[in-house]
């Protein structure tokens, strides 16, 4: 692991860092967020966002040979340490791309095996959902059944025992 020298460094290489960090940050957010839909079985909007990103990045990447696209950028602007060396070692750095992305496909692939989980939108007052019977849904989509339902349509629930915070 290199730290590099940071004083030397002119202020628009510090600046590219930065936001090369930033980049990466949204980059491993996004496998992140990938596994957890394909373990989870969550699917949303933001979802697409992320395999997007990560499908985009992945041709980039191969379409660089392998090296992250923004490194002749950073030649350019004089910052000798690669972003991944700054925190890992110069053969872990040198893996760490194509490890990333394996791991980003695997988690795409896994997405296309699991089951999808879709999550109910909470129901205006007196759509069909809310019509009589032994389901009712609150206001955050949550679906409530049995003899409790009728008394949340109705709103006549009893105050919380218990103390809640937020909205």
């Amino acid at each position: 692991m290199r730290t590099g020298d940071d004083q030397r460094l002119a202020p628009a290489a510090l600046a590219f860092r930065a936001a090369h960090a930033g980049i990466a940050a949204g980059f491993l957010s996004a496998i992140v967020y990938v596994w957890a839909c394909a373990i989870s079985g969550r699917r949303d909007p933001m979802l697409g966002i992320a395999v997007g990103a990560l499908t985009l990045e992945g041709v980039v990447v191969a379409a660089n040979g392998g090296d992250c696209p923004l490194g002749p950028l950073q030649d350019r602007l004089d910052d000798p340490v690669p972003l991944f060396e700054l925190v890992l070692s110069p053969s872990a750095a040198k893996r760490a791309i194509p490890v990333l992305g394996a791991v980003a496909a695997t988690g795409i692939a896994l997405l296309a095996r699991s089951t999808p989980t879709r999550y109910p939108a909470a129901a205006a007052p007196g759509d069909a959902s809310m019509s009589p019977s032994s389901e009712a849904l609150t206001p955050r989509g949550t679906t409530i059944t049995g003899h409790c339902a009728s008394a949340v349509r109705r709103g006549d629930m009893p105050p919380s025992t218990t103390a809640r915070s937020g909205p």
